[in-house]
């Protein structure tokens, strides 16, 4: 009896090809550059000293400055303005951060549901074919804030 394809198939050998692996070649040696012992003498630093003379923190996650540990009101004392308002929170001064503008098409979506709907956030949330994101009444609220921010554009 003949036997079917898919079983000649399964038990047929299976050949593997590859390219052959190149042996490793053993690592060249630091080459001593003439004086480099002397200027290594002067300059026996420890890292962390090498980075305080030209003025770089060797760890981040450590405040060399502070004996402080790092709680929020440190964290808060050390931040700028700018990177406050960056972060979306309050300023020292007691300005809040402005509202970002939107990309192309949240601009195309969020001007499609307010022609349609106006201020009725309830029903731009129900909509399910001009609010193809499926955004919530919140999310659309913040949307529609952001757009009238910057609606010149």
């Amino acid at each position: 009896m003949a036997r079917s394809r898919a079983k000649y198939r399964k038990n047929r050998p299976k050949v593997r090809v590859r390219v052959p692996k190149k042996p490793k070649k053993p690592q060249a040696q630091d080459v001593a550059i003439p004086g480099s012992q002397e200027i290594l003498k002067l300059d026996e630093k420890t890292v962390t000293a090498s980075y305080k003379s030209a003025g770089i923190l060797a760890d981040p996650n450590r405040l060399q400055s502070h004996d402080l540990p790092l709680t929020d009101a440190v964290m808060e004392s050390l931040e700028t303005d700018d990177v406050r308002s960056a972060l979306g929170k309050k300023r020292r001064d007691g300005k809040n951060a402005g509202l970002q503008r939107l990309t192309k098409m949240q601009r195309v979506h969020i001007a499609r549901l307010i022609k349609q709907y106006g201020n009725d956030f309830e029903a731009m949330a129900r909509d399910t074919k001009l609010n193809t994101m499926q955004h919530s009444q919140g999310v659309l609220r913040k949307l529609c804030a952001r757009f009238h921010a910057y609606h010149q554009l």
